[in-house]
């Protein structure tokens, strides 16, 4: 059967939105695609995203279409998949639909909800869907070119192999997503798996030719042993393709990242062992149909938790918590969990029981599905643990949401449901909502038993966030060690440095970048290493790359005399917005006039942290140096004003040790690239960051001098 009228309104809404007047600025793009399914690209997006970022690119993931049902919320209220939600983090900007325009997200073994752009528009077989593809495809795109309007660079991602040949005709997401953002193409193979030969020549083999003239090169992942044992290997591939490797990257245990789409291939479904007496034991019910399994990371890595996924039935007393999570097919999960054995284990546990959003349907009276949303229309009988009833409305809540417990406890994270849950007088509401959607509201989420030994909720990430974290684990435990909240967010901007550290370490970063912003290979041209543009159209990268873990500040390159242009940025100590106000500028002001041997250009003045363009005016003076001398200035100013010693380290202010993070970032104007038009960028950050309505209307910024550039 056709893809149904639905889902056809769905995308003419969709083409009906509004767009930017004129043509968008030409930006570069990347793309990173697969010989097979789980073979890192997610990871090597994530990476490659990081490390640009850090070299000062504005940089964007994109992946036109994503099949899984682990989402998130974005704050315009759109729903996307939790894969590019993490590239986006390790991008230091926030998730949009954008960047994930086609989300799929199964609810039976053949078929899916289909999300564009953000909303669920219906409900497709997968044989329906993948027969014309063409309506979802325009959409898709439409999504890339904003994305091209909006940053320096994007990173793209494909799905699954990008030579299903079978499959090449209704494939949009794979080769013609790089041939309509005119990417050049690297291939990710996984040597842990075996066959990285045929996975790489074979795909090159089988491919149509337009395809193969796009692909720029190979990266290796997840490599055990020594490299040099593979070095013949490199040899090999180089000689027989005529492509460099450009990377043989290690597989890694000591960094965590979020899995993309579902459990980790080295998640233990089942384990032998047994809870651990000293421990906070969880148990979480693997179901069919989990969704959102992400949610519970933060427990997963907590030393203070034993943590276990469980598909067959045991005994749970030796559990403190059992925990039903979100499940993209409610009955039939439920079904599920009758026909192997787990009811009476569930109703006769005597330990906590916390369900998450589909899990937490489970544990009322009924679950009706009157429409047949996730199935055939029908009642199912519930768990009956608490006293409640869910009907599975048309319209699906999507909500980035806030509220608190009946004790105070702040409350955040976001909601994905069909569902609409009515209470009964046994039950009482578990969360007092304050807002969703950044509207303020005066409304209940959730459910509690009486002795709140059970609980549930529509809020994904609860544990995200150590407030609800250390509450819930002192209810288990009042022991418990509170962990600290900045400590925690801190975690996970950690493991993205240590993973483009990773990769830096193991990719030829000159070769790379030479690939994105240089052209080599991977322009519809025959692909070969030693394919450039002529010199004096080719662009020059910023300066050698070495590998390194904190930011190399290269000294400028002099381009037969013509004018050098940096642009700094300088963030604020643990990002506190302590910049953002009318003293601060003054002083910064006061300072870069003082420290005149870098000539200050346009500048802006984030809450927490500080772009500007600066040119040299004494060569001899490094920026390494310039940049220390005014942050002691500034610092030095505002101890000799009693500001730095009078406020608190949990304050929002300067902390009494350090007011500016150590490092800072540079990247140098390339040949070609407009200073006006980088200026424009960053001048409209405040408009992005929903601080004001036009760029005008923020104070702190300005310019010192004027800096001579040739391309103004």
């Amino acid at each position: 059967m056709p893809i149904p009228d639905t889902i056809n309104r769905g995308i003419a809404s969709s083409l009906s939105a509004d767009t930017e007047d004129g043509i968008p600025p030409k930006r570069k793009c990347i793309a990173f695609l697969g010989t097979g399914s789980d073979v890192g690209k997610s990871i090597v997006v994530t990476a490659i995203g990081r490390i640009f970022k850090n070299r000062g690119y504005s940089v964007a993931p994109y992946k036109a279409q994503n099949m899984s049902n682990n989402s998130y919320v974005t704050l315009e209220g759109g729903e996307m998949g939790r894969a590019q939600v993490v590239q986006a983090e390790a991008c230091g900007v926030e998730p949009h639909t954008d960047m994930n325009p086609v989300l799929l997200k199964p609810n039976t073994d053949i078929g899916a909800q289909v999300v564009l752009q953000g909303h669920a528009i219906g409900n497709a077989l997968a044989a329906d869907y993948f027969k014309d593809t063409s309506k979802i495809r325009e959409p898709a795109f439409q999504s890339l070119e904003k994305l091209k309007a909006a940053h320096d660079l994007i990173v793209i991602e494909g799905a699954g192999s990008c030579a299903e040949v079978n499959l090449r005709s209704r494939d949009f997401v794979n080769f013609e997503t790089a041939h309509a953002a005119n990417a050049p193409v690297i291939l990710v193979a996984d040597i842990d798996r075996g066959g990285v030969f045929a996975q790489l020549i074979g795909t090159l083999n089988v491919i149509p030719e337009t395809d193969r003239k796009r692909v720029a090169g190979f990266i290796i992942n997840k490599f055990r042993g020594d490299p040099s044992l593979f070095d013949d290997g490199i040899r090999y591939l180089e000689k027989e393709t005529g492509l460099p490797v450009l990377g043989l990257i290690p597989y890694f245990r000591h960094i965590e990242i979020d899995s993309e789409d579902g459990l980790p291939l080295e998640t233990v479904i089942d384990p032998p062992e047994n809870p651990r007496a000293g421990k906070i034991n969880i148990a979480v019910i693997r179901l069919p149909h989990i969704s959102n399994f992400t949610d519970f990371n933060p427990l997963i890595r907590n030393e203070n938790v034993r943590f276990h996924y469980l598909s067959k039935p045991r005994n749970l007393q030796d559990y403190d918590t059992l925990i039903l999570p979100g499940t993209k097919n409610v009955r039939f999960d439920l079904q599920w969990l009758k026909n192997e054995g787990w009811q009476n284990k569930i109703k006769n546990f005597t330990g906590r029981i916390l369900g998450i959003c589909g899990g937490y349907q489970m544990l009322g009276k009924t679950v009706e599905d009157p429409l047949g949303i996730e199935g055939n229309p029908g009642t199912s009988e519930g768990l009956g643990l608490l006293d409640i009833e869910t009907v599975l409305a048309e319209n699906k809540v999507l909500s980035r949401s806030q509220g608190q417990l009946a004790d105070g406890t702040r409350i955040d994270g976001y909601e994905i449901h069909m569902g609409r849950t009515r209470l009964g007088p046994e039950a009482l509401p578990m969360v007092q909502v304050e807002s969703r959607n950044h509207e303020l509201v005066a409304d209940t989420d959730g459910a509690a038993s009486k002795d709140w030994k059970i609980m549930g909720s529509y809020f994904h990430g609860l544990f995200d966030f150590p407030d609800f974290r250390n509450t819930y684990l002192k209810m288990i435990n009042p022991d418990y060690p509170a962990e600290d909240a900045l400590a925690a967010a801190e975690f996970k901007e950690t493991q993205y440095d240590l993973l483009a550290d990773h990769f830096e370490q193991h990719l030829d970063m000159t070769q790379l970048e030479q690939i994105v912003f240089g052209n080599i290979g991977g322009s519809g041209s025959t692909p070969t290493c030693a394919q450039t543009d002529s010199p004096e159209d080719r662009v020059e990268p910023v300066a050698p790359v070495i590998h390194r873990k904190h930011p190399a500040h290269f000294p400028p390159i002099e381009h037969h005399n013509t004018p050098t242009i940096i642009f700094l940025t300088v963030c604020s100590k643990d990002r506190k917005p302590v910049f953002n106000t009318d003293q601060m500028h003054m002083l910064l002001r006061k300072a870069w006039k003082t420290a005149d041997t870098w000539l200050v250009g346009k500048y802006m003045i984030m809450p927490d942290h500080i772009h500007l363009f600066c040119s040299p005016r004494d060569r001899e003076v490094s920026l390494n140096t310039w940049v220390s001398y005014w942050k002691s200035l500034i610092s030095r100013s505002l101890r000799g004003h009693g500001i730095l010693s009078s406020v608190s380290p949990g304050g929002t202010g300067p902390s009494s040790s350090q007011l500016f993070q150590r490092d800072f970032w540079d990247t140098q104007l390339r040949r070609g690239e407009h200073y006006s038009e980088k200026w424009a960028y960053v001048r409209d950050n405040p408009v992005r960051a929903k601080f004001v309505a036009t760029a005008e209307n923020w104070p702190f910024q300005g310019e010192l001098n004027t800096l001579i550039w040739l391309n103004q």
